[in-house]
C-alpha cells in the first residue's frame, strides 16, 4: 500500500545488492543503506521472515539504527497493528514537539492512516487523509495527494454519515492523479477500496472487475502480501452478493498467501470471513475449527477492535458477529463466552445477526442490515403504524392499552386486542424474517402487558443522528466547526418527520420538536454564514426556514442584512414587506422592535451592524 518511492526489486537487483555488500564491508555507514535497501525490497515482496534477519544485520552494524518508515511497514504487514500504531504516532509527536516536520513525515502520516482505517478509527483517519491531500497540494506531490484521497474514501465508506458516491469520487480522483503522473504502482489499493464498496453495495460485477484490476500490479511485482488483501476483498464482495463457492476460493487463496508473508492480521480476518461461510453452509465443524482460531488471533494480538468497531475488511454491520459468538459458545468455546461478557452479551441466547436503520424523515424506509424492506413486504398497515409508533418512542415501554387507545381507538376491545396480535405477529415476520417458530422476537420485547424496542437491539434511526448532529453543532465554539456540523446534521433533514402519519396525533409533538430543531440550526448556520461575509449561503438557508415556517422572523431580518450587504437595498425593503405581510396573515401581529429598526436604517441607507439582528 505505502510504498517508499523504491519499487519492489527481482532477483537480479538482489545479486546486485549481494555485490555492493560485499564491497562495502569497511564503510559501516554505506552497509546500513544497502541492509535497510533489502529489508526494503524484501518488505515489498512480503517476505517478512527474510526482512527481519536484515533488519537485525542492520542493528548489528549500529545498535541504535531506526527507519520510522521501514519498521513501521514491517509491523504493519506482520500484523503487529498497535506497535506500528504506536511508533508512528511516537515521531509525529516528536517531530510536533520539535517543530519542524522531516521528509519522512508525509509517509509516516500515510502510513498511520491506513493502520487507521483498518482498526476503525475514523476520525483520526480522517484527519491524516485530509492532512496528506494538503501536503501533497501545496508541495506538487501528486503521489502523496492520490495515496490521501485513497485514505479518504477507506474512511468515507466506512463511516455511515457519507453517501457511497463519495467513496466512490475519493477513489476515482485517487486514480486520475496517478494515471497523469503514469504511477501504475498506487492504483492497486483504490481498485481495492472499490472491490470491498462495490460488494457491500451488491454490485458483483463491478467488484469483480475492480478486484481484477487491483491484482495487476502485485501479481506484476510479487507482492504477496498486498494480492491476498486483494484477495480478501474480492471475497468480502462474493459473500455479501451470495456467490459463495467463489467467495471460498478466494478465502483459500487469501489465507494462502497471508499464511506465505506472516500477515496476521490478514489472516485474522480471512478466518472470520471462512467462519462466517462455513456458519451460512451449515458447516459446524468448519465454523468452529475458523471461529476459533480467529478468536484466538484476536486475542493474542489485541484485535478487539474487529468486534467493536467498523474496519475496512470487517462487516458492514457489526452485529452479524454476534450470533457467531453466541454459536461458539454453544459450541463450548470459553474464548468466545469471555468476549461476549466484554461486549455486555453474555445473557444473550438469540441474535439475528443484524442492526435496523430506519429513515423516518421526509418519507419511511427500513433496512434490515444491508436489506431494505420493501413496502409489499409490510402486509398490513396496522403493522408499519405499530412498528413507527414503537420506533418514534424507543425507549418506552408501553402498556397494551395504551398501544391500543393509539392506534385501534375506533374499534371495540374485543376487535382492538385482536387486530394488535395481528399486527404485532406481521411486524415481527417483516424485521426478524428467519426467526425460528415459536423463538422469541428479538427487536420487539414484551415484559408481562408492556411492549417496546429492546433495549440491547443496535437501531440507527435518521431523525436521532440529526438531532445529536445539531445539538452538536449548535454547542460547538469555532465557526468552521459549527459550520461543517450543521451543514452535516441540516442535510440529513430530508423532509418532516413520519410525513405519511401527518394526521396522527402520537407523532406530532415529535415531528414539531425536530422541525424547530432543523430551523434553530438553519438560523444558526446563516448567522454564522453572516459572519464570515458569505451571503449568498446566508440566504440559500434563511429561504429554507421559510419554506417550514413562514413565521420564523429572525430568517427575514437575516434576509434583509444580506442583501442590503450585497447593495440590493430594494429587495431588502421587499424582505420586510413579505415578512409583515406573513406575520399579519398567519399571526394578526406585527414584527417585533429589531425587525422594524432594521427596515427603518436600511430604508435611510444607513449603515445596519450586526448587532442589529439580535
Amino acid at each position: 500500500m505505502v510504498q517508499e518511492n523504491l519499487e519492489p526489486q527481482g532477483s537480479a537487483n538482489a545479486e546486485s545488492l549481494f555485490k555492493l555488500m560485499e564491497e562495502e564491508q569497511e564503510n559501516p555507514e554505506r552497509q546500513l543503506q544497502l541492509y535497510s535497501l533489502m529489508a526494503e525490497n524484501l518488505v515489498n515482496l512480503g517476505k517478512m521472515q527474510e526482512a527481519l534477519q536484515w533488519l537485525i544485520k542492520c542493528k548489528a552494524v549500529k545498535a541504535d539504527f531506526t527507519k520510522v518508515e521501514l519498521e513501521s511497514r514491517y509491523l504493519l504487514r506482520i500484523g503487529e497493528l498497535q506497535q506500528a500504531k504506536m511508533v508512528l504516532e511516537e515521531t509525529n509527536e516528536f517531530e510536533a514537539n520539535e517543530n519542524y516536520l522531516s521528509q519522512s513525515h508525509r509517509e509516516t502520516d500515510l502510513i498511520l492512516s491506513i493502520i487507521c482505517s483498518f482498526m476503525g478509527e475514523l476520525d483520526k483517519g480522517k484527519k491524516l487523509a485530509e492532512r496528506a491531500i494538503l501536503r501533497g497540494t501545496l508541495r506538487k506531490s501528486p503521489f502523496v495527494e492520490a495515496c490521501g484521497w485513497i485514505r479518504m474514501g477507506h474512511i468515507v465508506q466506512l463511516d455511515g454519515k457519507y453517501n457511497h458516491d463519495l467513496a466512490i469520487q475519493c477513489y476515482e480522483t485517487a486514480l486520475g492523479l496517478m494515471e497523469k503522473i503514469n504511477m501504475s504502482r498506487g492504483k492497486s489499493e483504490a481498485y481495492m477500496g472499490l472491490t470491498v464498496l462495490y460488494g457491500r453495495l451488491g454490485n458483483y460485477e463491478m467488484a469483480q472487475k475492480m478486484s481484477l484490476m487491483a491484482l495487476e500490479e502485485p501479481n506484476r511485482v510479487k507482492d504477496q502480501w498486498l494480492a491476498s488483501f486483494v484477495y480478501l476483498s474480492h471475497s468480502i464482495a462474493a459473500i455479501y452478493c451470495k456467490k459463495l463457492e467463489e467467495a471460498k476460493f478466494l478465502l483459500d487463496e487469501a489465507s494462502k498467501g497471508f499464511d506465505m508473508c506472516s500477515g496476521k492480521f490478514g489472516l485474522t480476518v480471512t478466518l472470520f470471513w471462512q467462519a462466517k461461510l462455513a456458519m451460512d453452509q451449515g458447516n459446524w465443524p468448519d465454523f468452529k475449527v475458523g471461529i476459533e482460531k480467529f478468536l484466538q488471533l484476536v486475542e493474542e494480538h489485541d484485535y478487539e477492535f474487529f468486534l467493536t468497531k467498523k474496519t475496512l475488511f470487517g462487516p458492514k454491520d457489526l452485529q452479524l458477529i454476534i450470533p457467531m459468538l453466541i454459536e461458539a459458545r454453544e459450541l463450548g468455546l470459553a474464548t468466545s463466552a469471555r468476549f461476549l461478557e466484554k461486549l455486555g452479551l453474555e445473557n444473550l441466547s438469540f441474535h439475528p445477526g443484524y442492526s435496523i436503520k430506519v429513515k423516518t424523515l421526509g418519507d419511511f424506509q427500513v433496512w434490515l442490515g444491508n436489506d431494505k424492506v420493501h413496502d409489499r413486504s409490510w402486509k398490513r398497515e396496522k403493522a408499519k403504524e405499530l412498528f413507527q409508533l414503537l420506533v418514534t418512542n424507543k425507549t418506552k415501554m408501553f402498556p397494551k392499552g395504551e398501544i391500543l387507545s393509539l392506534l385501534w381507538n375506533d374499534l371495540d376491545e374485543e376487535a382492538a386486542q385482536r387486530d394488535f396480535k395481528v399486527a404485532l405477529n406481521a411486524l415481527n415476520k417483516v424485521i426478524e424474517p428467519m426467526r425460528q417458530v415459536r423463538s422469541n422476537p428479538f427487536f420487539i420485547q414484551r415484559e408481562d402487558s408492556l411492549y417496546g424496542i429492546n433495549k440491547e437491539a443496535v437501531f440507527e434511526v435518521d431523525a436521532e443522528i440529526f438531532e445529536t448532529t445539531i445539538e452538536k453543532g449548535l454547542r460547538a465554539q469555532g465557526a468552521k466547526e459549527a459550520i461543517e456540523i450543521l451543514i452535516e446534521g441540516l442535510t440529513l433533514y430530508e423532509g418532516d418527520y413520519l410525513p405519511s402519519r401527518r394526521y396522527d396525533d402520537w407523532c406530532l409533538e415529535e415531528r414539531e420538536r425536530l422541525l424547530v430543531l432543523f430551523l434553530r440550526g438553519a438560523e444558526r448556520l446563516s448567522q454564522l454564514y453572516i459572519e464570515n461575509d458569505l451571503y449568498d449561503e446566508a440566504i440559500y438557508w434563511s429561504e429554507a426556514i421559510l419554506l417550514k415556517d413562514v413565521c420564523w422572523e429572525e430568517a427575514y431580518r437575516i434576509l434583509m442584512y444580506a442583501y442590503h450587504n450585497k447593495n440590493n437595498r430594494t429587495y431588502a425593503l421587499r424582505i420586510y414587506e413579505r415578512c409583515c405581510k406573513q406575520l399579519q396573515e398567519e399571526l394578526g401581529v406585527e414584527p417585533v422592535e429589531a425587525t422594524k429598526q432594521m427596515y427603518k436604517k436600511i430604508k435611510e441607507n444607513s449603515k445596519v451592524e450586526l448587532s442589529s439582528m439580535s
